[in-house]
């Protein structure tokens, strides 16, 4: 089960990689004079475009096969096996899963609301 990112945090990438991606060509070819800041905007802006389609497609937490993991585009994502899970803390916006080993961080901001509400299921299944 794959748990996906709000609309807002992909919407977002998406803008601003589209605005950043357009005032980079804009840069590019509408001056005379180039400099290096006008393709790393460019660069930036395709970054932020694939960042959103990474997010759209591949989300933001797996649970599969008895493991949990965060997907991250920047680094991927400590696979935490669902039996070995000793703790659970919920302060603010975060969940925490401990185990002896390591613990996992959840931002739920990030997390949509169906998705929530599933992930809440299946930590409460685990009747820590």
């Amino acid at each position: 089960m794959k748990l996906g990112f709000t609309k807002k945090r992909l919407y977002s990438n998406l803008i601003s990689g589209i605005l950043f991606t357009t005032l980079g060509i804009v840069n590019i070819l509408g001056e005379d004079n180039l400099r290096w800041l006008d393709y790393l905007i460019l660069i930036g802006g395709i970054i932020y475009i694939l960042h959103y389609f990474y997010d759209l497609i591949v989300k933001y937490l797996t649970i599969e096969g008895g493991f949990i993991w965060l997907n991250g585009f920047y680094e991927p994502g400590d696979k935490i096996k669902l039996d070995e899970i000793d703790h659970i803390r919920k302060f603010g916006g975060t969940y925490t899963l401990k185990t002896k080993a390591r613990e996992l961080k959840i931002n739920t901001s990030l997390i949509e609301d169906k998705s929530l509400v599933e992930l809440d299921r299946i930590l409460e299944e685990l009747d820590l």
